[in-house]
């Protein structure tokens, strides 16, 4: 699928090789693997058998300096991309842990009335807040695994060909359990400090003020 490439390779046996370039052995053996996950493995076998020999064993990945520069970059838009989306999340989040205690001022002031104090009103709502940050944790990761099946059972996403080629194809999603705790730590975090703010302005206020509250 690449021109320059493609212009430039034959393939045939070794015998024949050795015959036109007239050597005794290859300079250079590549070996293909079915699964790209055994390879750290493979080529930690490989120099293990062959270092006394003097022979140099490289991986795919640190010969594809074209291919490491684009997933670098790659990379640096995702990150670029998740911190936006992210950080929008956190402040809707904050935003509406704000809404929904503004919302409970005639329940605060009534709890207070009957003898809850500041410090508890505050830590009830962090521990509202707590949980219902793990909720969300954990129905959003079981959303996310369910359209990542959905998508992978139906074929991945299309990619079209790259610069160069001319056969796209198709992506599959993994899940990313990194990913997944990095998500959760913030969710967690923005419903908890969404929940402290104004949990504390509210416990502040006197009584009689949040029973008046509208």
């Amino acid at each position: 699928g690449l021109k320059e490439y493609d212009e430039r390779l034959s393939v045939m046996s070794i015998e024949t090789a050795k015959l036109l370039l007239d050597v005794e052995a290859a300079d250079k053996f590549i070996v293909m693997l079915e699964n790209t996950d055994d390879v750290p493995k493979i080529a930690q076998a490989f120099k293990k058998n062959t270092g006394k020999l003097g022979i140099e064993v490289k991986t795919w990945d640190e010969l594809a300096q074209f291919y490491n520069q684009v997933k670098a970059m790659n990379e640096s838009y995702f990150l670029i991309t998740q911190m936006i989306i992210l950080v929008i999340v956190a402040f809707s989040i904050i935003n509406t842990m704000r809404m929904v205690i503004y919302e409970r001022m005639r329940e605060i002031g009534t709890l207070r009335a009957i003898g809850m104090t500041k410090t508890g009103m505050v830590t009830m709502f962090m521990t509202e807040g707590l949980w219902l940050g793990i909720f969300a944790v954990i129905f959003g990761i079981a959303a996310a695994h369910l359209v990542a099946w959905i998508i992978n059972v139906s074929g991945g996403i299309y990619i079209s060909p790259p610069p160069g080629q001319s056969n796209g194809y198709h992506a599959m999603i993994r899940p990313d359990m990194i990913r997944y705790f990095q998500a959760a730590a913030i969710v967690i975090g923005s419903t908890i400090v969404g929940s402290l703010v104004p949990a504390i302005r509210a416990a502040g206020l006197k009584i009689d003020e949040s029973l008046r509250y509208i």
